[in-house]
């Protein structure tokens, strides 16, 4: 079978349940990960015939598709910020609302020098403490989780980028948890979907990915917010700054919670013009 033939294959396979581009996309992305071109050379060599090996591996990651497994979980790859990523069912999936938080922080510190020492708590996959290594790379950074699985999946990923960072696995809503020493700049995208809203979630999301890392109770969907900006209170140097993603439907009350705490506070919109980020100030 030649790649031609075996890229429609899998078009034909996946429209149904994805639809045409979606499906188109997500056979470019096998071919490529399996054959490690990229889609310039895949499109030159289409004519080319696919080894045994290629098309056996491809029809099991077609089989996994469709069974609803993000294709991200299916070949432990995510892009973020220009970086290749290893992803599995311990992390969040990144996303481009996350992706445009880094562009936010890079924009803040753009007329003033970088922050000397960075916090991301709740790192997951490691996703923005390895992108804010790359923008301020004098920067001291470090990344925070629960879950240890997390931590060794944020470990790998900074040593495949080549990025310095310290981790520590630690659980923040201990009472007694303390940040060791002071920060210039504060980052969490914490759990911020409450339990109630799971159903509009996609099956995809439900099913595969840590539940841990995305759901809060519906009787505190606040929690850690509230822990953050208290431990930042005492932690963040002033005029220190603290960067949120967040649920769409908290803002108002996410910014009067900032202002119990004497921090200055603005709601920032993600691309699609939704409420998606809280920029704090310690005052």
């Amino acid at each position: 079978m030649v790649y031609r033939t075996l890229n429609i294959h899998l078009i034909d396979s996946l429209r149904e349940q994805y639809g045409e581009g979606e499906a188109s996309q997500l056979a470019f992305l096998i071919l490529e990960h399996l054959t490690g071109w990229d889609r310039t050379k895949l499109s030159l060599n289409l004519l080319e015939a696919a080894d045994q090996v290629i098309e056996e591996k491809a029809k099991f990651i077609l089989s996994e598709l469709l069974q609803g497994k993000p294709v991200q979980y299916i070949l432990h790859e995510a892009w973020f910020f220009g970086m290749k990523l290893y992803v599995d069912e311990n992390v969040l999936i990144p996303r481009q609302e996350t992706e445009e938080l880094i562009y936010l922080i890079q924009k803040e510190y753009k007329a003033q020098s970088s922050p000397q020492r960075i916090i991301d708590l709740c790192t997951g996959s490691g996703c923005i403490a390895i992108a804010l290594k790359k923008v301020f790379i004098h920067s001291e950074v470090t990344a925070l989780d629960i879950s240890p699985k997390a931590i060794n999946v944020a470990k790998g990923n900074a040593k495949e980028e080549r990025a310095e960072l310290q981790f520590t696995e630690q659980d923040l809503l201990v009472q007694s948890f303390q940040l060791p020493g002071k920060y210039d700049l504060i980052v969490s995208n914490p759990p911020y979907v409450r339990q109630s809203e799971m159903k509009f979630m996609h099956d995809r999301v439900n099913a595969y990915e840590p539940h841990l890392a995305l759901f809060v109770q519906d009787e505190d969907p606040l929690k850690f917010y509230n822990r953050i900006l208290k431990i930042a209170s005492t932690s963040l140097n002033v005029k220190g700054v603290v960067y949120f993603e967040i649920n769409e439907a908290f803002g108002n009350e996410l910014l009067k919670l900032a202002a119990s705490y004497s921090f200055d506070a603005e709601i920032l919109k993600d691309l699609k013009g939704k409420d998606r980020f809280l920029r704090a100030i310690r005052q």
